[in-house]
């Protein structure tokens, strides 16, 4: 991670990465969607080159990160702050809709017993 920095690090930059080149907010939003389609086109391929099964985009990936973060029992501050939220509301809201995997494993702990 510290090599791609440093390849792209630009001090003139204020971001980290100096993706948004405007500073124009309408500008920065088209910039931000070329460079939302350019990541999806490239996590697409990078799904089919190792033989998943899903359409990898960034929201799966983002998605896929606050799930495990929720299941290894991360605390909901660092997980909002990791998904870039403004509030840990706005989180709260989005992992109601993710992972209920500590669920299924707790049905699947119940069955094994019963079954055992």
């Amino acid at each position: 991670m510290q090599e791609i920095v440093e390849r792209y690090q630009d001090d003139s930059s204020p971001y980290l990465l100096p993706i948004l080149t405007s500073e124009s907010q309408a500008q920065q939003k088209t910039e931000i969607q070329t460079c939302q389609r350019k990541t999806n086109r490239h996590l697409k391929h990078i799904a089919q080159a190792i033989g998943l099964d899903i359409n990898l985009t960034m929201y799966v990936a983002r998605h896929a990160w606050a799930s495990i973060a929720l299941d290894l029992q991360i605390p909901i501050r660092t997980i909002s702050d990791g998904m870039g939220h403004s509030t840990e509301r706005m989180t709260q809201i989005y992992l109601k809709t993710i992972s209920t995997s500590h669920i299924d494993n707790a049905n699947r702990l119940i069955l094994d017993a019963l079954e055992g």
